[in-house]
């Protein structure tokens, strides 16, 4: 109180922690995939990348390269990135370093939450429910030559998608940023998952989030991205009202906050805040 007459200024923040509602989407195996080629010109070689994803899989394909969860590539043939599981359930990705598995056991109809890492220079961090998967080499990926991106499946050649992936995905973001491994932990949240929509604890990167997917439409043929213009929303093929799944999804937590201020208070004034929340739809 700098004034006189005994009158008092508070400023209360109140904070909490939500669980938001949503869907996810099951792939098929088959012909069903997300086109996100609003991505390409957003991301150049030297770039910092970071790429995460709630998956649930039981399948075992019949090469590494085989069960593509996202890619990358020219109009043509040419692969830039492609990023999946493998012949073990470990996780297969081409970064420019070669096809590679490393790890196994992830297709076993579990959550897992995915993330690479890969500096400009091309350090590159892969791990697995905040485990690191070892072995991945260090390459640069040739961001700037990629035109077609997809979730779900990887180009052979310019007109055929393949080596589609069987079972859900959830929660694709993509930063151009290096994620550090307390960011990682803190996405990972115990694997109960926290949105990567605003900063939070340890997480400090929603400023260089360039594309969040968070599959919560329930329907339709769009993909709406959180963040970015709508040119980066999805396109999806081959995906029916009945892939959308309610029930076997992530459900993130989140930081909500508010703030609210008391002026000209008396002294001996009593005063009771509280504070309430409703369901506003939006997942």
């Amino acid at each position: 109180d700098n004034n006189s007459d005994r009158h008092q200024v508070y400023e209360i923040e109140l904070s909490s922690t939500v669980t938001s509602d949503g869907s996810s989407i099951k792939f098929d195996g088959v012909n069903n995939y997300v086109s996100v080629n609003g991505l390409s010109g957003v991301l150049s070689t030297g770039d910092d990348f970071s790429f995460t994803a709630w998956f649930k899989t039981g399948f075992t394909p019949s090469a590494l390269y085989k069960h593509a969860l996202f890619s990358a590539h020219d109009s043509g043939s040419g692969n830039k990135f492609r990023l999946g599981t493998g012949v073990n359930g470990g996780i297969f990705m081409d970064h420019g370093g070669g096809n590679k598995e490393f790890g196994s056991g992830f297709n076993d109809n579990q959550w897992h939450f995915l993330s690479v890492v890969i500096t400009g220079s091309g350090v590159t961090s892969v791990r697995v429910d905040d485990v690191l998967v070892s072995g991945f080499s260090n390459a640069q990926t040739p961001w700037s030559s990629a035109i077609r991106y997809s979730i779900g499946q990887e180009w052979d050649g310019a007109t055929t998608a393949s080596d589609f992936w069987n079972g859900f995905i959830d929660e694709v973001a993509i930063w151009k940023a290096a994620l550090s491994n307390t960011e990682i932990s803190a996405l990972y949240n115990s694997g109960n998952g926290l949105s990567a929509s605003s900063n939070s604890g340890n997480y400090n990167n929603s400023a260089n989030l360039i594309a969040y997917w968070k599959f919560d439409e329930g329907s339709g043929s769009v993909a709406n991205t959180s963040k970015g213009s709508s040119n980066l929303n999805g396109t999806l093929h081959g995906i029916l009202s009945s892939n959308w799944s309610s029930v076997d999804r992530i459900s993130l937590s989140s930081s909500k906050s508010a703030q609210v201020g008391l002026h000209n208070l008396d002294d001996d004034t009593d005063v009771t805040v509280s504070l309430t929340s409703s369901d506003t739809g939006e997942g």
